[in-house]
């Protein structure tokens, strides 16, 4: 569009309109059956209606428009047309059709091989009978005055004449245009394509593939790497690299199903062939998608080690980015022995060779594990670790970087500092959603919801959740349902309508006896809603193994909610053990997941668990602290529930000052209000009255 185009929106004509249009077509009044008859055959279309007068103004005048011959359709009437043109210029046209709507006039001389003057001739020939006009978007560029004026030229080209002509402007474009070779391979690739010369059109889509993808243009780049694979069926080595490139743009999208399963095929393929530079391509691509997906990434681990036994000892970088992979495989998979086996030497590796996307791997890993698993620096000194991951990720593509700020974004969380998570939160949306980075998008929608409950804005959140499923289903298939349901569960649990998911929990429970995943967050229903005995069975099923926890995201929300229930339940012996294993998150949040929620200082429930041992002292250190980093962290519902546990455990201890615990109960009763927090409000209701 440009800024001096006004667009008019036409809609269909009556009969005194198409009798108004075809007398100033013909420059006489027409007569009034041929008006029917045209508004008969047109349907008031304008465009018909100006292609048939068209049609007829080139046969017939005032004496013998009553003898004219209608063409039965208007791709008739556009043959009609064209076959009246010169016979150069009906060349010419066709020519032109095959190179598409707009044209460039030195690419047609060249491709049919006129003098200049002939071209010229025959130029002016299509502009008089209107099938072309100069586009004005650069000088000898023109366009055809419709599509339907060029698809019928198109198509009425013998398939072999037309499969000659693709041909000709492909090798034209090729030779001669470098510029547009290099600016739009898929052009050309589309020429060579329809000349039926798949064999050059395959590097051409591999090639615009390849830009599209480091572009970011997502989608663009699955549409050409799909051309590309097409183009290089049956034909072993290009398969594989087709398959390779199709896996990747896939998962750039967020289609991370289609592309696993498009690269456990390019696997397959590239061992039958025993080629050990794209098995170890494929089996790269697919670990970093199976780690995007909700699969098991032990399925990676085989293969890895296989291609690592494959690879000459030459092939550094290729060496090095299986070590890593191995390493971050070895960790999800929970095989913590395999990982220490490979660390020091993927480390090395990376190193040696300078290998950036090795290296990053290696920087993100140790935010793979729950922090009491991290190393002391690590924690101490985060800031300066994250920014020299993100300066790593800084040098690589799009996909990288928004993986890079998604994992900053939790790291602050879990850190406590609102400001750096909001910071890489906006990053996050850039790449999703400016950049078509559809997973990206579906992280970024989530920790919208993130914040929101975090600020209380509990029906908005819910909102931003279910926006970020629907996304997810596009991208993941139906098993994204378990950030959502963390929110939800969350939401749910604030406004006092526990009741509404535990059904839902206890069915997934029901579904899978030996899941841990979703017992804490029952247990944390039970007790809510008044039911002691399934949540002191949960907490002691949960006991089992010295709470022997499953190492994920969501290893201190476990914590929190089995601390929770048992202070409830008066639990005293797993109070005690609880209060040390969360002790190392001491002056830090209790964070689920990359962008699940964020349910306040871990100190509260450290201040809970002090309480139910009697250490009054600890518990307020603990409470008066938790206070201090909601406040920062700008977390209303959570600073509610802290003020809440400080007034209660202040006056039980009967040392508190009555103007404090007044002033802590308005300022709950506020806030509760404020947020909807009907849970927290009915835990007032006592000293409402």
């Amino acid at each position: 569009t440009f800024g001096h185009v006004t667009a008019l929106t036409v809609g269909r004509l009556d009969r005194s309109q198409i009798a108004e249009l075809m007398e100033k077509t013909f420059g006489y009044p027409p007569p009034p059956d041929l008006v029917d008859d045209i508004a008969q055959r047109t349907e008031g279309v304008p465009l018909f209606i100006e292609e048939f007068c068209q049609a007829i103004a080139g046969q017939t005048d005032a004496d013998s428009v009553g003898e004219v011959t209608i063409p039965a359709t208007l791709q008739g009437s556009l043959m009609s047309r064209l076959d009246r043109l010169p016979r150069e210029a009906r060349s010419l046209a066709l020519v032109a059709s095959v190179i598409g709507r707009e044209f460039d006039s030195m690419l047609l001389r060249q491709v049919t091989g006129f003098t200049s003057a002939a071209l010229e001739e025959g130029l002016a020939a299509l502009r008089q009978m209107q099938v072309i006009f100069a586009s004005g978007s650069t000088s000898g560029s023109y366009i055809f005055r419709h599509a339907l004026i060029q698809d019928t030229a198109y198509q009425s080209l013998l398939k072999r004449t037309r499969q000659s002509h693709h041909g000709a402007v492909a090798r034209t474009l090729e030779t001669h245009h470098p510029e547009i070779l290099a600016r739009e391979p898929e052009l050309v690739a589309h020429h060579y394509a329809a000349a039926g010369d798949d064999s050059a059109a395959r590097p051409l889509w591999m090639r615009a593939a390849e830009r599209a993808y480091s572009r970011s243009a997502a989608f663009e780049a699955v549409s050409h790497a799909r051309e590309a694979f097409r183009t290089a069926r049956d034909s072993g080595r290009h398969e594989i690299e087709a398959r390779i490139m199709l896996g990747r743009a896939l998962q750039s999208a967020g289609q991370i199903g289609p592309a696993n399963q498009t690269l456990r095929e390019a696997i397959d393929l590239a061992r039958v062939l025993d080629d050990d530079a794209l098995f170890a391509d494929s089996v790269l691509t697919f670990a970093n998608t199976l780690y995007l997906s909700m699969e098991p990434a032990a399925e990676a681990l085989p293969l890895l080690e296989e291609a690592l036994g494959r690879l000459p000892a030459e092939n550094d970088v290729l060496t090095s980015q299986i070590l890593t992979y191995l390493v971050r495989g070895s960790v999800l998979a929970g095989e913590r022995v395999r990982a220490r086996r490979y660390r020091a030497r993927a480390i090395e590796a990376a190193r040696s060779c300078g290998d950036n996307v090795s290296l990053h791997g290696m920087q993100i890993i140790p935010y793979i594990l729950p922090l009491v698993h991290r190393e002391p620096e690590e924690v101490a000194d985060w800031r300066s670790k994250i920014d020299e991951m993100l300066e790593t990720a800084d040098q690589m593509n799009d996909d990288t970087k928004g993986r890079a700020r998604s994992i900053a974004f939790y790291v602050a969380a879990e850190m406590g500092d609102r400001d750096h998570m909001e910071k890489m939160l906006a990053c996050i949306q850039e790449v999703g959603e400016a950049r078509q980075h559809m997973h990206m998008a579906w992280v970024h929608r989530h920790g919208d919801a993130m914040l929101a409950i975090l600020d209380g804005r509990f029906e908005e959140a819910e909102r931003l959740s279910k926006e970020a499923l629907e996304l997810g289903r596009q991208t993941h298939g139906e098993d994204v349902e378990g950030v959502y349901g963390i929110q939800m569960f969350t939401i749910r649990r604030e406004q006092g309508r526990l009741g509404e998911v535990a059904p839902v929990v206890k069915r997934m429970i029901d579904e899978d006896p030996g899941a841990t995943a979703w017992k804490p967050g029952f247990a944390v229903i039970a007790s809510d809603l008044g039911y002691e005995a399934p949540a002191q069975r949960i907490l002691d099923e949960m006991a089992e193994g010295d709470f022997a926890l499953e190492l994920d995201s969501k290893y201190s929300t476990t914590l929190s909610y089995l601390a929770e229930v048992a202070t409830r339940l008066g639990d005293e012996a797993r109070c005690e053990k609880l209060y040390k294993l969360l002790l190392p998150y001491r002056d830090l949040t209790i964070t689920a997941g990359v962008t699940t929620v964020c349910v306040g200082a871990a100190d509260r429930y450290l201040g809970l668990l002090a309480s139910a041992l009697g250490d009054w002292e600890i518990a307020e250190a603990h409470f008066r602290d938790a206070i201090a980093l909601e406040e920062r962290m700008r977390a209303g519902p959570w600073l509610a529930h802290t003020q809440h546990e400080l007034a209660d455990m202040l006056e039980r201890r009967s040392i508190g000052s009555d103007i404090e615990i007044a002033d802590l109960r308005e300022k709950v009763l506020e806030a509760a209000s404020l947020f909807g927090m009907k849970a927290l409000h009915d835990k007032y209701r006592r000293y409402l009255q």
